[in-house]
């Protein structure tokens, strides 16, 4: 009786990630005898390339360097986030009061991508600081999966330069802010080497 060897099979297999994209080779092999028993080997090479675009969805998450930032009257700031989601998220930025803003003659609103893609660098620049432009902003990223936000918080910064006069019982106080400065004489508690902090 003629022994049957049992037919064997080797594979090979690579995956290799590239740029989202998964590259899948296979090549199977399955060397046999012939039927019967009869002393030859039969090959079936099989080979297939195949790209399985990157499915995966991952929420927005945030990174705020610096969540408080003071300027003063009169100054131009510019506020930072960034942002990592895939796929890539819708980024804007808000007031308080919820209202998107845009670009003006106030406002310049920048979204750079980044390297890796999934990177974004979003700033706010505001232009010409008054009072009404102190608070909270909100920079704001939705994806799919989700969506998230985070606060920075732009206060009030003076500039104080102190000099003393020779009279004894009196001192100014020049406050200096960008393209304005204000000269306020106040009665003197300052003594020698002394200052006073004056209301923004």
């Amino acid at each position: 009786m003629t022994d049957v060897k049992s037919k064997k099979l080797s594979m090979k297999s690579e995956i290799r990630k590239k740029n989202d994209r998964i590259e899948f080779q296979r090549e199977a092999r399955c060397p046999a005898d012939g039927d019967g028993g009869g002393g030859g080997s039969g090959r079936w090479p099989i080979r297939e390339d195949e790209r399985i675009e990157g499915k995966r969805v991952v929420p927005p998450m945030l990174s705020i360097p610096h969540q408080l930032v003071g300027a003063p009257l009169g100054y131009s700031v510019k506020l930072e986030c960034y942002t990592e989601a895939h796929p890539t998220s819708l980024n804007y930025w808000t007031r308080e009061d919820k209202h998107m803003i845009h670009d003006s003659n106030k406002y310049k609103v920048v979204s750079t991508p980044e390297v890796p893609s999934y990177k974004t660098h979003m700033t706010l620049e505001i232009f010409d600081i008054q009072m009404e432009d102190y608070g909270a902003y909100k920079c704001v990223a939705k994806n799919p999966r989700g969506n998230t936000d985070g606060v920075i918080r732009l206060y009030s910064k003076c500039r104080f330069v102190y000099s003393r006069l020779n009279h004894p019982q009196r001192a100014f106080a020049k406050l200096m802010t960008d393209r304005r400065g204000w000269f306020v004489s106040v009665y003197s508690k300052l003594k020698a080497g002394g200052r006073e902090q004056l209301p923004c």
